[in-house]
């Protein structure tokens, strides 16, 4: 089926109601989602599935300084130097701040975002490496003894 088919424009019919059979799907589901390597992995961090909503803050160049409007974006996966994310369109900057507003405490971070792909209509990927820590002009930074970055 095309993945760009409206839903509702089909008629829906139970083909397994048992539990294990919703099991096994989701197994063959999430079997299907996992990356297929043929090569041995070249990043040196650990990447971990990061399924929240960050604010996507972009910067200038050369400064800290805001240069557009915030927009919200999905996490896909985290890593110690970096990050990548969904969004829903082509992202024209390349240095911006992204914002972690689903934890306790305020944590901001530089983003110089390397790579943007196409997925389909209205969905990008992208993703880029940290480069430093910023706090809103007059903040400190907050719980930093709660860190704990081995």
């Amino acid at each position: 089926m095309n993945s760009l088919t409206s839903h509702t424009d089909l008629d829906w019919s139970v083909s397994d109601n048992s539990e294990k059979g919703v099991c096994d799907l989701v197994q063959r589901v999430l079997k299907a989602s996992e990356p297929q390597l043929n090569r041995p992995e070249r990043r040196l961090n650990q990447r971990h599935p990061f399924p929240c909503l960050l604010t996507l803050t972009p910067i200038g160049d050369k400064e800290i300084k805001v240069v557009d409007e915030p927009l919200v974006v999905v996490g896909k996966r985290l890593a110690l130097r970096g990050l990548d994310f969904y969004h829903c369109e082509a992202l024209p900057y390349r240095r911006v701040i992204i914002s972690f507003d689903e934890i306790p405490w305020d944590v901001h971070l530089v983003l110089l975002v390397s790579w943007c792909r196409f997925l389909r209509p209205g969905w990008y990927d992208s993703g880029g490496r940290f480069t430093h820590v910023v706090t809103p002009a007059g903040q400190t930074l907050t719980n930093a003894d709660d860190w704990n970055c081995e």
